[in-house]
């Protein structure tokens, strides 16, 4: 049994990593977490343009059934690296986020 593409969309091109061409809009349509317009990178769902808020890197586990996290890098915390706490910090409940809220 052959499967065909539905109308409107090619076989896997090279230049889509994770995805598929689509010829009526000239761009790739992406797996689930996967971004970018070649479908090229994980996504971490961070919003903005910076995955994990360039404080870290998205990574997935060895699980390939796992969602891709970020892993912080140095003192940056939270889902997207979004927090770091004050310099001097010994537990201090009030942290301070890249964006000031």
């Amino acid at each position: 049994l052959q499967r065909m593409p539905r109308p409107g969309l090619q076989q896997q091109q090279p230049n889509c990593v994770h995805g598929i061409y689509v010829r009526e809009t000239d761009s790739c349509l992406c797996e689930p977490d996967y971004i970018g317009p070649l479908c090229d990178q994980l996504d971490c769902g961070c919003q903005g343009s910076r995955q994990c808020s360039g404080n870290g890197e998205c990574v997935r586990s060895n699980d390939p059934t796992s969602k891709p996290i970020c892993k912080c890098s140095g003192i940056w915390k939270g889902t997207c690296c979004e927090i770091c706490p004050p310099v001097g910090s010994r537990g201090d409940p009030h942290l301070e986020t890249i964006d000031g809220f």
